[in-house]
C-alpha cells in the first residue's frame, strides 16, 4: 500500500512540473472549455496556443488516460479524444 501512495505522490509531483509550463496556464484568450462543439473563434485561439506548447504532449497524455476530463487538453478536445480512444490511438 505504501508503494502506491509513493508513486501516487511521484505521479503527481511530474504532473504539476509540465503543468506550471503549459502555454495556457493563465491564458483567457481561449476557450479551454467549450460547451458545444465546434470551431468557434476562442475554440481557434485555444487550439492555435496548444499548437505552440512545449508540454503539449504531455498534456494530451494526461487526458487520453481521464475520460472524465471534458475540455481542451494537449490540443485535442474531449470530443476528439473520444473519438481517439475508441480507435485505440494515442497521438504519438
Amino acid at each position: 500500500m505504501k508503494g502506491n501512495n509513493i508513486s501516487t505522490s511521484l505521479e503527481m509531483l511530474n504532473i504539476q512540473r509540465w503543468m506550471k509550463d503549459a502555454a495556457c496556464k493563465g491564458n483567457t484568450e481561449g476557450d479551454w472549455f467549450p460547451e458545444a462543439p465546434g470551431n468557434y473563434p476562442a475554440v481557434k485561439i485555444a487550439l492555435s496556443i496548444c499548437s505552440k506548447c512545449l508540454v503539449k504532449q504531455e498534456c494530451f497524455d494526461y487526458a487520453i488516460t481521464r475520460p472524465e476530463l471534458s475540455g481542451i487538453w494537449g490540443g485535442v478536445t474531449s470530443r476528439k479524444r473520444g473519438k481517439l480512444r475508441a480507435e485505440g490511438i494515442n497521438n504519438d
